[in-house]
């Protein structure tokens, strides 16, 4: 999939259209646009939002999937993912984590094991009302690849499994060589499961033990999966660090 980061500007509509249509994209990603640096509408008389709403309603016009950095609720409508949302703090930022140092790994912060990656203080808020109209998934430098120790690349996918979530990779070809027969793991683990529900409501989240390390998602079509945190402990049959996909009811609208 061909794809491209978009920065339209007032004058920037034809460009874009122009490099749409001859580079064949498939994919656009609009940066600084959904955030909450408000430095580009500086250049615009209507406000913020306004502005931004005609930036979306433009290239939600190209026919090509598009996302944002970021995510605002008044956005859903002209978008197909939002880059971020999956985490819990708002745009999630790890300070000194760029392009320039990918695919390089990163050493986490306290608060990124203590918020972002645990499960005992997430709650899939964001997918419980838009999980049907959009998609969301990790910041795109905080890329589970770049993690020193396998095991938050496991939990990472674990997380994104219970709410629903897509992964996200920055990828070449020698990047590929490396790891990629992980990503694929995570395309089987993952990807595969966005693809059965990523048209369903996400009906119900609830935790199933009091330390929240065995959690339960409901999806609309009829399907469910648990997930067991836990390192050390199996829950009804549920081994430590792994997940079981169920149906939770047997028919359901979009099957009828």
């Amino acid at each position: 999939m061909k794809s491209l980061f978009l920065l339209v500007l007032a004058t920037g509509e034809l460009a874009v259209s122009g490099v749409a249509g001859s580079w064949g994209v498939e994919n656009g990603s609009l940066h600084v646009t959904l955030g909450a640096n408000g430095s580009l509408s500086m250049l615009h008389k209507a406000s913020r939002t306004n502005w931004a709403t005609l930036v979306l309603r433009f290239t939600s016009s190209l026919g090509v999937i598009v996302g944002s950095e970021d995510g605002n609720s008044w956005a859903v409508p002209y978008l197909h993912y939002f880059e971020g949302m999956a985490m819990p703090r708002r745009f999630g930022y790890v300070g000194g984590l760029t392009t320039a140092t990918w695919p390089g790994k990163f050493k986490f912060a306290g608060d990124y094991i203590s918020i972002d990656l645990n499960e005992r203080v997430r709650a899939p808020l964001w997918d419980l009302v838009f999980h049907d109209s959009v998609v969301s998934t990790w910041r795109w430098e905080h890329t589970s690849d770049r993690y020193g120790d396998p095991k938050w690349w496991d939990k990472h996918d674990l997380l994104l499994l219970i709410a629903g979530n897509m992964p996200i990779f920055l990828v070449n070809r020698e990047h590929l060589r490396n790891a990629g027969e992980r990503i694929v793991q995570s395309y089987k683990t993952v990807s595969e499961w966005n693809a059965r529900t990523g048209w369903d409501e996400l009906v119900d989240h609830r935790a199933l033990n009091a330390d929240r390390s065995v959690q339960e998602s409901r999806f609309s079509s009829g399907w469910a999966v648990t997930v067991n945190f836990s390192q050390d402990k199996s829950y009804d049959a549920l081994k430590p660090f792994s997940y079981r996909i169920h149906r939770w009811k047997e028919t359901s609208e979009h099957e009828k």
